[in-house]
């Protein structure tokens, strides 16, 4: 089994990613039985998930804090609540063929279940310079949020949202995995998590925290894809290739959507 591994340039916009990600379920995934994990940075925005029971906003803002700020707001039908989204993060977003929707036990879990393990598996291999972290304590919670937990205070590094869609190839039912993982990995963006309640926490001894200063290192964003991919295959039964047509043609299928928008 194979999945192509991609890296799009440019600080991407979150409603075009959205309906790229459409395309690529349905004439790469579906039609041509290719896997894609894309990682990508966006723009600035403040994303509302499809959990409606969540309270977006942390207490006295609203949307108009957010276009004080001169970001970008956008609404999915994502798992979970509100995030922002942007710089100082990596996004990676699944795309992959996992069976029949019909399947027991229910193959999007079993998936979701298999990226906690990989989250895990990373935050041991990252370099650490900070010797009061133990990297065993980097894990995820509700299937939603990767934390650091110390005593009983807990950082949100990322959070974690995957979908599982059912499309139909002629006679044929398939189910597809839909959005993915971000991670914090500097400081950049976590002034804006001010006006919100990231993925609806409001527990004072949650606070937004980013890879860089917990560990006390650098991350390279080349360095970061390289080891999040070997992770993958650790935990998932593909093998990651590259294809640099591949990943020149779904440039530009972005890119098209982009200038459309």
């Amino acid at each position: 089994l194979q999945v192509y591994s991609v890296s799009l340039n440019g600080d991407l916009d979150v409603k075009s990613i959205h309906k790229f990600q459409d395309q690529i379920v349905k004439n790469y995934v579906v039609k041509k039985n290719k896997n894609i994990i894309y990682g990508f940075n966006l723009s600035p925005t403040i994303s509302f998930g499809g959990n409606k029971n969540i309270n977006s906003f942390a207490a006295g803002k609203s949307l108009e804090d957010v276009n004080n700020k001169n970001l970008n707001f956008y609404t999915s039908n994502r798992p979970g609540g509100t995030t922002y989204l942007g710089p100082g993060q990596r996004t990676y977003f699944f795309n992959i063929g996992i069976g029949s929707p019909k399947k027991i036990p229910n193959p999007t879990f079993e998936f979701g279940t298999k990226l906690i393990e990989l989250i895990v598996d990373l935050s041991k291999s990252l370099p650490c310079n900070n010797s009061y972290v133990d990297s065993n304590k980097l894990l995820c919670e509700s299937q939603t949020d990767l934390f650091y937990q110390h005593g009983d205070k807990k950082s949100k590094l990322g959070s974690l949202g995957i979908k599982g869609e059912s499309v139909r190839d002629n006679s044929v039912l398939k189910l597809v995995t839909k959005y993915g993982i971000n991670f914090n990995l500097s400081n950049e963006g976590l002034k804006h998590f001010d006006i919100i309640n990231p993925c609806g926490i409001i527990d004072k001894n949650v606070s937004v925290g980013c890879l860089e200063d917990l560990l006390n290192i650098e991350l390279d964003i080349n360095f970061f894809d390289k080891m999040f991919l070997q992770s993958f295959e650790k935990k998932f039964p593909f093998k990651i290739c590259r294809d640099d047509n591949l990943s020149s043609e779904l440039q530009i299928i972005y890119d098209n959507i982009s200038r459309k928008n």
